[in-house]
Parts: structure tokens; sequence; C-alpha cells
């Protein structure tokens, strides 16, 4: 008994094919193109201004100094003192952190009673800041009697809120 295998139809290699081909480089460029912007510019700009005086009663009158800020930065002692005040509360929180973060990952990692509501405790700090960006929007900015947004209203003439159930504002 024989069998007949059907024609294989005949392939085409990858560059043959139509149509745009997009790699992954080429969808991450938009986002790092933002990033850039958002970063980089801001920080160069920085650097640019950094030698110039820049007084901000004259802002019209900025001489350029060279690197005379950089000199008085690290000559200045109490600058020098301030540099490394900063450099040991940085070092120390982040060595604090990774000590204590290491060890609660360590613990909450093992099989105990309990493990699964002490970790939805410990995650549940991140949802504080939400509850209270809600809270001030409502309390603070959305309040129609002294709110943010009722005192913009009442400044370009609009009478404010009494604050009575009908002229509430939705918040």
């Amino acid at each position: 008994m024989t069998t007949v295998t059907p024609p294989t139809p005949p392939r085409t290699s990858p560059a043959r094919k139509r149509g745009l081909r997009v790699t992954p480089a080429v969808l991450i460029w938009p986002a790092m193109l933002y990033l850039i912007l958002t970063t980089q510019v801001p920080f160069f700009m920085t650097v640019y201004y950094s030698f110039f005086r820049y007084n901000l009663v004259d802002p019209s009158s900025r001489p350029f100094i060279g690197v005379q800020n950089y000199v008085t930065l690290l000559t200045d002692p109490q600058n020098l003192r301030i540099l490394g005040n900063t450099v040991l509360l940085a070092g120390g929180s982040l060595l604090l952190t990774l000590i204590l973060g290491g060890a609660l990952a360590l613990l909450l990692n093992r099989q105990f009673a309990g493990r699964a509501l002490l970790r939805t405790l410990m995650i549940s700090s991140f949802l504080v800041m939400p509850i209270v960006t809600a809270v001030i929007w409502k309390n603070m900015l959305l309040n129609p009697v002294f709110g943010f947004f009722s005192w913009v209203v009442a400044s370009l003439g609009v009478s404010r809120s009494t604050g009575s159930r009908s002229s509430r504002w939705p918040a």
C-alpha cells in the first residue's frame, strides 16, 4: 500500500513577507523619548543654570561665573558638613531599609499560621495614599463652603454656595 503525500506550498522567506515589521525596540521609543524629555532635559537645564549667578530678585541679570558655584559648594566648611550629613542620612536610611525589608521578606516567605493575613496587612499600607488623596479632594478642594474650587468660583464673581443640600457640588 502506498501513501500519497499532498504537495507542500512553497515556503517564503521572512524577508519576503509583506507588511510593516515592528520590532520591540521601535515600540519602546515613544516611552523612552518621554522619559528622556521629562528627566534629562531638566537635569541638563539645571547644569546649564549652575554656571550662572542667578538672582531671583533680578532675573534679568545673570552673569556667567563658570565653576565658581561648584568651588564655593566644595570649599565652604558649612556646605561640606551639610553634604556629609546628607550622605550619612541617605546611606543610613538605605542600609536600614535594605536590612529591614530583606528581613521582612525572608520572614514572610516562610510557612506559618496567619501568613496570608500578615501579608495583606503589610501591603495594605499602599492603600493609604489613594484614600488620603480622595479625602483631600473631597474635603479640601471640592467642599462647597470653604473648598479651593469654591473660592476660585467666588473670586470670579459667582456667589459662593451656602452648603445647602440643593446647591452642593457632586463630590
